[in-house]
């Protein structure tokens, strides 16, 4: 786990430079492309890894969230 957290730190860190540069190297924004960066990175990560939301099962999910056998209202 240690290794991951490793792996996404210097990910974030080198796409948190990468909007520095595409700001033009301007100073004052260093969080706000941290944080951004961040977002993007766990974004990317696989779903799988993140917990079930509680009340929704995987069949739920897979039918779009939807109850009962009738698609007429």
């Amino acid at each position: 786990m240690a290794d991951q957290d490793d792996r996404n730190h210097d990910e974030i860190s080198r796409r948190a430079y990468e909007r520095y540069q595409e700001r033009g190297g301007s100073h004052g924004s260093d969080q706000d492309d941290w944080f951004e960066a961040e977002r993007e990175v766990r974004n990317r990560q696989p779903q799988s890894s993140q917990p079930e939301p509680a009340g929704r099962s995987r069949g739920d999910r897979e039918a779009g969230g939807r109850t009962g056998s009738s698609d007429s209202e």
